[in-house]
Order: C-alpha cells, then structure tokens, then sequence
C-alpha cells in the first residue's frame, strides 16, 4: 500500500496542483466574473475560438482521414516514404509553420515583395491561423486515422467485398470500424487549436487561450483572474466533448496490440495518378516554405536580393550561437518524456487495484485537456508561488535567515533552471501519455497480479520484473509522443519559463515578434535541422524494436 500512497501523493502534488490553481485564484478573486459584463468580447472571442477549431477541423478530418487510408490500406506506390514524411513532420513545431509560410506568404515574401509598400510582420486573420493550423495537424490526423485503418478486421472487408466496390466497402465497413481513431483524431485538432496561442497570437486572432497568455503580458493578478472567468464557456464545453468521446470509445484497444494482418485496397489505373498528385502536393507543401526561409536567411539589401554566402554565415552563427541551447531543449523535452510516460504507465497499472486512484486519474486527464494551455501555465506559476511562500514561512519559523535565495525559490522560480519547462511539459501532455498506455493496462492479464498478490510478491517488485517488460512498447510510444509534442510547447511554459532557461521553441518565439528576419529565418532551418535528426533517431529506435517483435505480445 506504501506505493500506492506515494505515486498517489505525487500524481496530487505534480498534476492536481497546476489543474486546481486557476480555480483557486478564481475562488478567491470573485471580481473576476465580473468580466461576464463585456458581453461583446466574450462573444468575439467564443466566436474566433469556434471558428478557428471547426474551420481546421472542416479542412484536416476529411483530407487527413482519406490520406491515412491511402497510405496505410492501398497499393499507393511510395506510400512507405509518405509515411515516412508524415512522421518526421510530428516533430516541426507550429511556429515553425508560422515562420515558414510567412516567409512566403508576409508583405516582403517570397510571393508578395513590394517596394512600394510599408512592410507589415505578419499575415493576419482567422484564414490564414485556420491555414497554419490545418498544416500542423494533417500529419497527426494521417497517422492516427492510418492507425484506426490498421485495426478493421479483414475479414470483413473482403465479404464486403464481394459485393460493393473498394469505395463503397471503404465507407459502409472500413470508414464506420475505424470511426474511433478518427473521433479521436477530431478531439486531437480541436485541444491543439482551441489551447495553443502562437498561431493564433502572431495572426492576430483573439481566442480564449491567447486571451489568457495576452492578459499574463499586459495586466495584474486581477486581469488573469477574470481571463480565467472568460474561459470558463471553452473549458465546460471540451470537458463535456471529452466525456462524450471517453464514453464512445470505451472498450477499444490500442493500435499497439493489433497483431492482424490488413487487407490491401488496391487502386488499378489510379495508382500512379494518385501518387505523383501526393508527391506534387509534398513538394509544394515542403518546397515553397523551405525555399522561402533560406532566400530569408540570405536576403541582403533593398530590394532583397539573395547571397548564398550570407545564408551560410547566418546558419554557422546560429548553430554556434544556440548549440548549448539546442542540445539543453533536447535533452530537457527527452528526459520530460521519459519521466512523463513512467509516471502515466505506472499510475494507469496502479489505478487498476485502487478505484480511488482510478477516478482521481480519470478527474486529471479530463481537466488536463480540458485546460487551455495559457490557463494550465497561470495555474502552474500560481502553485509554485504557494510552494516558494511556504518555504519562506517554514524557513522563518526554524529561524533560518538564508544569505541567498532558497533552494526551491532558486530552483522554480529565479532560475536559471529547466525545471519549471518540465513542470509544465508534464501536466500538459500527462493526459496523453495515460491515453496511450491505460487500452494495454486493461487487457494485462488480471490472473498474473492473482499470482503475485498469493506470492506475496511486492508491487514495486511486479511492476519492474512482469508489467515493464511487458508494456515496454506502449510506455515507449507514451515517451516518444511527450517528448514531440514537448519539443514545440509554447502556451504553458513560457508563463512559467525562468530567466536564463528558455527553451529553442521559446526562444524563437520571442525572436518572431520582430518578423522573419535573417537571424530568425536562419534559426528555423537549423530547428528543421534539429528535426529531421530527432525524427531520424527515432526512425531508427523503432526499426531495432520492430525486429525484435515485442509488440502484440498481449494480444496473442
């Protein structure tokens, strides 16, 4: 029982503290419901936020869903290496899209160049932020909808395919037995739209979420409070759309432990067609940014006129200049992963025995998406207030007077210090990380713990030599996916970032408030840089898991 309590104990101090701290604040501020009053701008912003998500929704979902079902059912020659692109794409971060299409696309672009006009930094609007969006999620959509494609049974399939055409068997039986995965694809787009801000914030578009960071900039404890009364509508509405897709999707396993073999669509005279179309749409989608950022980073004069030389002096001093950055951010979003995704496998394998840990999981995954991103780093830099204020008062009553900062105050707060990025990197992508591990904690055989529960075996000593090798594929995959989606956070971590310790992400974040220069143009090519060798690295790990099999151990 010892374990419980402690993981319990933790589970409350790392993730309920953060999830609780806005509401506390509220509690204790009611002047905060008095922006209620402004009627008209809570409409705008509910407005912009509807917009914005079902708009990115309306785009990616169809696309995304019909592109997974070609790239994993169908004969489509190259669909390994389109596979292949949509993965390493998980790894750019949206302001990277951002900064690349405005390249192109801004009033000095590549497309755009006037003299004659004043220049503007960014292309503003719900349709290009609703355009950045869309770009962002269509890899996650095609991969999670592939995925729901992989699980059909073929057996069905094929008797449907007796009698209908490979379309109509597509929508009657593939498209309705994969309909999980996409609901969950849908409730992917919908949190990342609806919480992250550096889209929304750079192309003026006043959300819920870019309220909450626009008022942490500009305004006093008050004005966040009442930023948090405003975000109350977005808040109950996702919480009600989680409730509502949890209970859809109760009972379905995870793609991991699907062992069977699909069937393979075949397409006939339009496989090549089809083909050279995705690749043509690749090229434009991967060409014209790339292209753009690297005239950016070496444009000299005026008009700009593009200097291989200066490109590579810029790249060279951002490399030099940033190294120790990169490689901190890395390994910071790494070792987040790695923590994050034994503490969601652990609590998900404990909260099977206890039913009082399970709902207190299940409260936390829901607030966890629930909370926009700017709403969960005001929670977070509340909490760590707290804890610096009680390390204050504990230190004056034993009587010690510190020449210096205390350690925790240090640590959390003055900095320099990574801690405060993990903090929030954690309890952002927790939820996720349980989402991947629990479907394979369930069907663990319950008579092995009967087992070890008679062999008076220890529970810390069941999980390390029986549930870890076991779920070593899903806890990886948990892993993988925080490390990713911490890579590119913005809207949590930079309220609470400390000085001296910002990560790449945030760092280009504060340099794009100026435009896409050359100095900024130079440090997204070499974060595309640093993309490409992550996604290669883990490209690599898991074609060395692949060989050796341990995946659908369970399901056999």
């Amino acid at each position: 029982m010892s374990l419980f309590r402690v993981l319990g104990s933790l589970l409350l101090f790392l993730l309920a503290l953060p999830l609780a701290a806005p509401w506390l604040e509220l509690a204790a501020t009611p002047q905060g419901w008095l922006a209620w009053q402004e009627f008209g701008r809570i409409r705008s912003l509910a407005f912009n936020t509807l917009i914005l998500s079902l708009g990115t929704l309306s785009i990616v979902l169809p696309s995304g869903t019909l592109l997974g079902f070609l790239l994993f059912r169908t004969d489509l020659p190259g669909a390994r290496f389109y596979q292949l692109l949509a993965f390493v794409t998980l790894f750019v971060p949206l302001p990277l899209y951002t900064a690349a299409w405005q390249s192109a696309f801004g009033s000095d672009g590549l497309f755009f160049f006037d003299a004659n006009t004043a220049w503007t930094p960014w292309v503003e609007g719900l349709s290009s932020a609703i355009g950045i969006h869309s770009l962002a999620s269509l890899p996650w959509v095609i991969l999670i909808t592939g995925m729901g494609f992989l699980q059909v049974e073929s057996e069905l399939e094929e008797d449907a395919l007796t009698a209908a055409g490979m379309w109509r068997v597509f929508v009657s039986t593939t498209l309705l037995r994969a309909r999980g995965l996409i609901l969950a694809a849908a409730l992917f787009v919908w949190l990342q739209t609806t919480e992250e801000i550096s889209a929304a914030y750079f192309l003026g578009v006043r959300s819920f979420a870019e309220e909450v960071y626009y008022q942490f900039q500009a305004s006093d404890q008050t004005g966040l409070v009442r930023s948090v009364a405003l975000s109350v509508p977005q808040v109950v509405l996702t919480f009600l759309i989680l409730v509502a897709v949890g209970y859809l999707l109760r009972g379905w396993d995870s793609p991991l432990m699907s062992g069977r073999l699909s069937l393979v669509f075949r397409l006939g005279r339009w496989r090549w067609p089809l083909s050279v179309t995705l690749g043509c749409f690749s090229l434009v989608l991967a060409g014209v940014p790339l292209l753009s950022l690297l005239r950016k980073a070496g444009s000299i004069g005026f008009p700009p006129v593009f200097s291989l030389a200066t490109a590579t002096d810029y790249l060279h001093e951002s490399v030099i200049a940033n190294f120790g950055l990169i490689l901190r951010s890395v390994l910071t979003a790494l070792c987040t992963g790695v923590a994050t995704g034994t503490l969601a496998l652990s609590l998900c394998w404990l909260s099977l025995h206890a039913r009082w840990l399970r709902s207190m999981l299940a409260l936390v995954i829901a607030m966890g998406l629930a909370l926009p991103a700017p709403i969960l780093g005001f929670g977070l830099k509340s909490g760590i207030e707290w804890l610096i204020g009680i390390e204050e008062f504990l230190a004056h009553a034993a009587g010690i007077h510190p020449s210096g900062t205390l350690p925790l105050a240090r640590i959390l707060y003055f900095g320099p210090s990574f801690v405060p990025n993990c903090w929030a990197w954690a309890v952002r992508f927790f939820p996720y990380a349980c989402l991947v591990c629990w479907p394979a904690v369930r069907k663990f055989p319950p008579e092995l713990h009967d087992i070890c529960v008679l062999d008076d075996i220890r529970p810390g000593k069941e999980f390390v030599h029986l549930v870890w090798p076991a779920l070593t594929p899903f806890w990886l995959a948990a892993s993988f996916l925080v490390f990713v989606l911490a890579l590119s956070e913005i809207g949590a971590s930079k309220l609470v970032a400390t000085p001296g310790a910002y990560s790449y992400v945030q760092e280009l974040f504060m340099r794009l408030h100026y435009g896409v220069t050359n100095e900024s143009a130079a440090l997204v090519l070499v974060l595309l840089a640093i993309v490409l060798l992550a996604s290669g690295i883990a490209i690599g790990t898991a074609m060395i898991w692949r060989r050796r099999n341990p995946i659908g151990r369970l399901s056999q």
